[in-house]
C-alpha cells in the first residue's frame, strides 16, 4: 500500500526584522562561558564544526517525526507501513554529505564507524515503533505541531523595574506537542539521542530547555490552543541510546528507549528568573530597543568549555595561559596514574585489544564491536555485497566510502 504523504509545517527558520533573538543553546553558551558567546553572536564569528552524532541526531530525529506526523495526521495503519530503516538510511546520507561540505577534516575514520551507527540506529527505531505506544496516545489526541517554533518576547510582562520589550525574543523549535482533546492538556516532547541513556544529573542539566519551552510556548499559543494556565503542560523527554548494557546469561534484553517525565512545577519561576536575570546581565533592555553592556566578556576556561571551541589557540581568546596551566595540571594527574600497578588481567585486556590476531580465547576475553570497530582503520575490506547484508542499496553508501577517501587526502 503506498503511504500518503503528509506535509510537515516547521515554519521559517529565516527571519529578516529588527528583533534580536536568544534560543536556549546560546543562552547554555553565554553561561558556560561569556567570551565563546560574544564572539559567536555578538561579533557574529561562529563556525559551525558538525560531526558524525550532530548527523545520527538529526538523522534519527526526522525518521522518528515522520513516524509520529503519518500516525497522527493520516493513520496508526500507515505508520507502521514506513520503511524506518530505510527512511533513517536517506536521511543520513543527505545529512552527512551536508555536514562534510562545511569542514575539512573526515566525519568518520572508517566506514565501519558508520555500519554501527547504522546497525545501532535501526535498533534504536525498532524499540521506538515497538514500544510507542507507552510515550504517546492517539485517540483523543491531537499532533499540534512538528518542530513547532516559538518565537515570543522574553519580557513581555513588567520584570523587576524592567519594562516591558519587543526587542528581544526567545527562539526555538519543540520537537513534538500533542494535546489531549478532552482535558485539553498539552504535552511538550523533546526527543534526544544517547550514547547509554540519561542519568538524573543528566535529567537536571538539561530541564531548563523544556522549562523555557513550556514557559513561552504557552506566552504565544495559550489564546490560540485554549490554554487555562501553565498547569496545563506537561513535559517529557524521549531519550534513545545507542547501547545498551546485557549482562551475562540474561535473557532480557533492555530498551533503547525511554519516556522521562520532567517535573515541572517546583522552582519553575525561579528558573525562568534566573534565564531573565542573566539576560538582562549583558543587554540593556528598553521597549523597542536593546543594548550591549559595556562589560569584559570573560572567558571559562576549563576541559568542557575549551575542548571543542572553535576559538581556542587562538588571539581572540585571552584564555591560553589558564588553559595552557590547566593541561599541563591535567597531565601530571596522567603520569601519575600511569605509574599504578595493573592487574595481570587488565594487562592481557590491553594487550588483546592492542593485538587483536594474538587473542587466547582460552582466557575468554573477548573484544566488543565498538572496539573491533575502533580496530578497523580502513573501509577497503567492505564491498558492496556488505551493503545488502545491512540491508541498503549498493550504491547509496559509494560516495560516502568516497569521501572518507577525499578528506583522508586532505590530511
Amino acid at each position: 500500500m503506498e503511504i500518503k504523504k503528509v506535509d510537515i509545517n516547521r515554519g521559517s527558520k529565516s527571519i529578516k526584522d529588527n528583533i534580536k533573538r536568544i534560543s536556549y543553546s546560546q543562552y547554555t553558551l553565554l553561561k558556560n562561558c561569556p567570551l565563546h558567546w560574544k564572539l559567536n553572536y555578538v561579533d557574529n564569528l561562529r563556525k559551525f564544526n558538525p560531526n558524525i552524532y550532530n548527523v545520527l541526531g538529526t538523522s534519527i530525529h526526522e525518521t522518528c517525526q515522520k513516524f509520529l506526523d503519518v500516525a497522527y495526521n493520516d493513520s496508526l495503519k500507515h505508520a507502521h507501513y514506513i520503511d524506518m530503516k530505510k527512511e533513517f538510511i536517506e536521511t543520513f546520507y543527505k545529512e552527512y554529505e551536508n555536514a562534510n561540505k562545511q569542514i575539512n577534516t573526515p566525519l568518520v575514520k572508517s566506514f565501519a564507524e558508520i555500519e554501527t551507527i547504522i546497525e545501532e540506529s535501526d535498533e534504536m527505531l525498532k524499540d521506538f515503533v515497538k514500544k510507542w505506544k507507552k510515550y504517546f496516545k492517539i485517540r483523543g489526541y491531537k499532533l499540534l505541531g512538528i518542530e513547532k517554533v516559538i518565537d515570543t518576547p522574553i519580557f513581555n510582562t513588567k520584570f523587576g523595574d524592567k519594562l516591558t520589550s519587543n526587542a528581544l525574543n526567545f527562539y526555538g523549535f519543540i520537537d513534538v506537542v500533542i494535546k489531549n482533546t478532552k482535558t485539553n492538556k498539552i504535552t511538550i516532547i523533546d526527543l534526544k539521542t544517547s550514547y547509554r541513556g540519561w542519568n538524573k544529573q543528566k535529567v537536571e542539566q538539561s530541564k531548563l530547555q523544556l522549562l523555557l519551552y513550556k514557559n513561552y510556548f504557552y506566552q504565544q499559543y495559550k489564546e490560540e490552543y485554549n490554554i487555562e494556565s501553565l498547569s496545563n503542560i506537561e513535559l517529557m523527554f524521549i531519550v534513545m541510546k545507542r547501547k545498551v548494557f546485557v549482562p551475562k546469561e540474561s535473557e532480557f534484553t533492555p530498551s533503547r528507549v525511554k519516556k522521562i517525565i520532567v517535573p515541572s512545577k517546583q522552582k519553575f519561576n525561579k528558573y525562568i528568573s534566573e534565564f531573565k536575570e542573566n539576560i538582562l546581565s549583558v543587554y540593556d533592555v528598553y521597549e523597542n530597543d536593546i543594548k550591549l553592556k559595556d562589560i569584559e566578556f570573560k572567558p571559562n576556561a576549563n576541559d568542557i568549555s575549551c575542548k571543542y571551541c572553535e576559538h581556542k589557540n587562538t588571539d581572540l581568546c585571552n584564555a591560553k595561559k589558564t588553559r595552557k596551566a590547566r593541561i599541563s595540571s591535567t597531565s601530571k594527574r596522567k603520569i601519575t596514574k600511569s605509574k599504578l600497578k595493573l592487574s595481570d588481567s587488565a594487562k592481557k585486556t590491553i594487550a588483546n585489544i592492542e593485538n587483536p590476531t594474538k587473542v587466547n580465547n582460552s582466557n575468554n576475553t573477548k573484544l566488543s564491536k565498538s572496539e573491533i570497530s575502533k580496530l578497523i582503520k580502513s573501509s577497503n575490506k567492505n564491498t558492496d555485497e556488505d551493503t545488502y547484508n545491512l540491508g541498503l542499496p549498493p550504491d547509496m553508501f559509494s560516495n560516502i566510502r568516497n569521501i572518507i577517501k577525499n578528506n583522508k587526502n586532505k590530511k
